[in-house]
């Protein structure tokens, strides 16, 4: 009787232990390519089909995962805005690959390489003197691939709003804005940091305000 005991619960034991182990083993990251080249943006009536994800079974341990990536991509795009907004460009190392590409739309169109997205997004925001910008991003939609949860796609609302505060400009209250979104393909890397790959900006309307130099 005891033996028979001992083999039953030495059973269940090893399919428990079965199934904790299936259930926390996550699905394989595979590395991404660098990027080539940056595509075309879709058309705006594409995307709710393009980023929609839908439901899938995941194991305990896999929605975890997700769940952290999605709230470090959410942070990251915080980041984003934080070093444009205090023109620490060296802080976006923190939030592109160094092989990044980015389409960052006209005038400046197609950058490969991350020192260089950062010398062109330098010289647009710092191209007014006495002028300061500031940076507000909504509605992050982040999609972790849940066949290759390494890989991640994420679309973000975002106005930047210029204000006059010295020089020709000082004491006028001007300030103008513009709007778009960032389209961004993300990548994990073996410490488990995630950084854009691929950066597709594109503006939406035109830009408002009358922050003009005075005469």
């Amino acid at each position: 009787m005891k033996s028979l005991l001992s083999f039953a619960l030495s059973t269940t034991l090893i399919l428990c232990n079965t199934v904790v182990s299936s259930a926390a083993s996550p699905k394989k990251c595979t590395p991404a390519p660098a990027p080539e080249t940056a595509p075309d943006p879709l058309p705006l009536f594409d995307l709710v089909e393009y980023y929609y994800e839908p439901p899938s079974r995941q194991s305990p341990s896999e929605l975890l995962s997700t769940q952290v990536s999605e709230s470090q991509i959410r942070n990251k795009l915080a980041l984003n805005s934080l070093a444009l907004g205090g023109e620490d460009f060296d802080g976006l190392d923190y939030v592109f690959t160094e092989d990044a590409v980015a389409n960052l739309s006209a005038p400046i169109g197609v950058v490969k390489g991350r020192d260089n997205i950062k010398q062109a997004i330098r010289q647009v925001l710092t191209a007014g003197e006495g002028v300061d910008g500031h940076d507000l991003i909504s509605s992050p939609l982040i999609e972790v691939d849940p066949q290759n949860p390494c890989l991640a796609k994420s679309l973000t609302y975002f106005t930047t709003t210029f204000f006059g505060v010295s020089g020709p400009w000082q004491g006028l209250g001007q300030a103008s804005s513009l709007s778009g979104q960032f389209r961004d393909t993300w990548v994990q890397d073996e410490a488990g940091e995630w950084r854009i790959s691929i950066r597709i900006l594109v503006y939406i309307g035109f830009p408002i305000g009358n922050l003009l130099p005075r005469n």
